[in-house]
């Protein structure tokens, strides 16, 4: 697992926590209770929401990251803005059906103790790791390694906002 801080410029940084908030009264969330297949789902109650990136800010988040992936082959990536409420989460998975995934965190700030942590096994050390969500940090998953995100405590300030990544 790659781990990126201030992956995006602040300008579109700030560009996607708009689009964001602009998208909550919108009728273009999809739930994963819905969506998501059942073995990613395996004890997570709580539903998170997702929706497209526009494809302006998606083309200037991949201008942005290029430099970062793995593969100069690539000219594309999809993007989805992802609300994760109160329990939400996902269980272990590897991503194995892209290329590659990534995650950009958007919340300005964010307590362990609000849960959402992010849990992966390092295939380089043999051990699991955790991080916490931090502003405009991206987790890129090139290697396949098995991870998941502890749900969101319902106890938590705000719900926790992401922007996930994929190559197919």
């Amino acid at each position: 697992m790659e781990i990126i801080h201030s992956v995006l410029t602040e300008e579109l940084y700030l560009s996607c926590v708009e689009e964001l908030k602009q998208k909550f009264e919108q009728p273009t969330w999809v739930s994963s209770l819905m969506t998501w297949n059942d073995r990613i789902k395996v004890g997570i109650t709580g539903s998170c929401l997702t929706a497209w990136v526009s494809e302006s800010i998606e083309e200037k988040i991949y201008q942005e990251i290029k430099k970062y992936l793995p593969n100069s082959d690539i000219e594309k990536i999809k993007c989805r803005y992802y609300i994760w409420q109160y329990n939400s989460g996902i269980s272990w998975h590897d991503d194995g059906m892209y290329k590659f995934a990534g995650t950009i965190y958007l919340n300005d700030k964010w307590h362990v103790n609000d849960g959402g942590l992010f849990v992966w096994f390092d295939k380089t050390s043999d051990e699991l790791k955790v991080l916490i969500p931090q502003q405009n940090t991206m987790v890129l998953n090139t290697k396949k390694e098995g991870h998941l995100v502890t749900p969101v405590s319902p106890t938590a300030e705000n719900f926790r906002y992401t922007i996930q990544i994929w190559v197919e």
